[in-house]
């Protein structure tokens, strides 16, 4: 009868310096021969002539081949399975490309297959401390508030340490071109409240001023309870009554940030 080798136990994807089992189904033959292609890219360290074998796989990243040859009434099967070594674990980062001054820079990153780490560094390029998060947080929010008038270009450095087990850090760097943002500020600064409706005046008017333009052409969109009313510098709110409203400004430039 001819045996039949299946590979009952075999990591493809494996870490340099890691220790791994690769086990076939036990099968009637005289003896097993189990041998690793190319021979640097790792040692047998027990089980050499049983059905299992344990690995100790070296650092280089390579791919490579575990060969179990056994014997049978003279005649020699062989079965192999193939082998990634891989200095660290796969991440995945998101990273957005550009951001805008004093608005919300979500990052975020991912470590495939078992997905576990110990912790990581955000670095975001500005001069500010770098943020550490620890398993299973993967997640930043970050604000560029270094005065600009120019689009500029910051690096935002990943590091992640033990990524699957791997003992190698990874690390990730992207650009990132920061665009500045409009400042801008509203006249009256303050709440309208009117206690007495008989000192509601018939009209209001709010303005709303561009302190910063920096040559880009700006457009102004207002909203009364959420809804888009106008696209002037001032609007006027004519009997507002008793009923509370809410008036606020959008103004966005050329490089689409908005204030």
């Amino acid at each position: 009868e001819i045996p039949v080798l299946t590979f009952s136990q075999a990591d493809n994807s494996v870490c340099g310096s890691s220790v791994q089992t690769y086990a076939i189904n036990p099968v009637n033959v005289d003896n097993y021969i189990w041998s690793i292609s190319p021979a640097g890219a790792g040692s047998i360290q027990s089980g050499q002539n049983s059905n299992s074998i344990t690995v100790l796989w070296n650092q280089e990243p390579i791919n490579a081949i575990v060969n179990v040859e056994v014997r049978k009434c003279g005649a020699t099967y062989s079965q192999t399975s193939n082998v990634v070594i891989m200095s660290h674990g796969e991440v995945t980062a998101s990273i957005p490309n550009t951001a805008c001054l004093s608005n919300d820079f979500n990052v975020d990153f991912d470590v495939l297959g078992i997905g576990t780490f110990t912790s990581a560094i955000w670095d975001f390029g500005d001069g500010t401390p770098p943020v550490s998060v620890s398993y299973p947080n993967t997640s930043v929010t970050h604000e560029y508030e270094e005065p600009i008038t120019t689009s500029t270009t910051f690096n935002v450095t990943l590091t992640v340490f033990n990524a699957g087990g791997c003992t190698m850090p990874v690390v990730i760097s992207q650009a990132v071109v920061v665009s500045p943002t409009p400042i801008i500020q509203l006249s009256p600064v303050s709440d309208l409240n009117y206690c007495n409706p008989n000192n509601i005046a018939e009209d209001l008017t709010y303005t709303v001023n561009i302190q910063n333009g920096f040559g880009y052409t700006n457009t102004i969109q207002w909203y009364q309870n959420g809804v888009a009313i106008a696209t002037t510098p001032t609007i006027t709110v004519e009997d507002p009554g008793t009923t509370p409203d809410t008036y606020y400004a959008v103004v966005t430039n050329s490089l689409n940030c908005s204030a």
